[in-house]
C-alpha cells in the first residue's frame, strides 16, 4: 500500500496526469515533457473506474498503486532513451516523474546524477547521488545498467575525464571524488573506486558533515570493500559491459 496518500489526492501531479487534467509541472524542466513522450492512455486505469461520488477504498488504492508503479517504470525507460539520445532536459523531466512516484527508490536519483553530469551541474550531481545513497541499504539499490545510459563507452570515459579534471583542480574534493568513486564502482573499476573513497574519507571536510550523510558515504565505501574482498566471480563487481 502506498505510504504517502498525497500522491493519490486530486491535487497530486500524478493524479492530474492520469485523470487527463492539465499537467502543471514538476521542477524547473517539467514543461519539456511532451505528450508524445509519455504513456498517458489511461482508459483501463483504476482511476477511470471510479463513478461519481464513489468512495475511495483500499482495493482501489492498491489498484492505483500498481498502475502508478507501471507508469513510473515507463517514465524511467523513456528518460533513459532520451538520455542516450542526448536529450538531457527531457530525460530529467521523465526521471522527475519516476521520482514523484517512487520516492523511496534510489533509481531516479541515480539517473539524475548522469543528467546533471552531462549538463555540467556538479552540485546537483552530488546532491542526487547523496539522496540515492540515503535510500540504498544494499549495493543492489545503487545499481543501474550504465551501458543503457552510455551505449558508447567513449562518452562515459569523456565524462569521467571531465570529473577527473574538476577533482584535480577543485579545493572541495568531496563532490568530485564521491562521483568518481560511484561511477568507477558502477563501471566495474573497483580499484579506482576504492582509491577515490580513500581520498574522500581522509578529507577534513568529512568531520563537519551531517551524521546521516557521513554514514551513507561510509556505507557505500563498505560496498566497495566487500566487492573487492569477494571471491572472483562471486561478488558485486559493478555493472559489467
Amino acid at each position: 500500500m502506498l505510504d504517502q496518500r498525497n500522491l493519490l489526492s486530486p491535487r497530486s501531479n500524478i493524479t492530474r496526469n492520469m485523470l487527463g487534467q492539465d499537467y502543471y509541472g514538476i521542477g524547473d524542466a517539467s514543461s519539456e515533457i511532451s505528450s508524445e513522450s509519455l504513456p498517458m492512455n489511461i482508459a483501463g486505469s483504476p482511476a477511470s473506474r471510479l463513478k461519481g461520488g464513489e468512495a475511495v477504498t483500499s482495493d482501489f488504492l492498491d489498484l492505483y498503486e500498481q498502475q502508478l508503479s507501471r507508469r513510473a517504470d515507463d517514465y524511467y525507460e523513456i528518460g533513459v532513451a532520451y538520455f542516450a539520445a542526448g536529450e538531457f532536459a527531457k530525460a530529467k523531466s521523465n526521471f522527475q516523474m519516476d521520482r514523484e512516484i517512487h520516492r523511496d527508490s534510489a533509481r531516479a536519483y541515480i539517473a539524475d546524477v548522469f543528467c546533471a553530469l552531462e549538463q555540467r551541474d556538479m552540485n546537483r550531481a552530488r546532491f542526487s547521488l547523496i539522496m540515492a545513497f540515503k535510500r540504498a541499504e544494499s549495493p543492489e539499490g545503487l545499481k543501474v545498467d550504465i551501458s543503457k545510459f552510455y551505449p558508447d563507452p567513449m562518452k562515459l570515459e569523456r565524462t569521467m575525464n571531465v570529473l577527473g579534471v574538476v577533482e584535480s583542480q577543485s579545493t572541495d574534493i568531496f563532490g568530485p571524488a564521491l562521483l568518481l568513486a560511484y561511477c568507477s564502482w558502477l563501471d566495474g573499476d573497483l580499484i579506482s573506486a576504492q582509491q577515490y573513497m580513500t581520498k574522500l574519507l581522509a578529507d577534513p571536510s568529512m568531520a563537519t558533515m551531517n551524521k546521516d550523510l557521513v554514514e551513507a558515504v561510509i556505507r557505500f565505501g563498505r560496498f566497495i570493500d566487500e566487492a573487492r574482498s569477494a571471491p572472483a566471480g562471486g561478488g558485486d563487481e559493478g555493472i559489467a559491459r
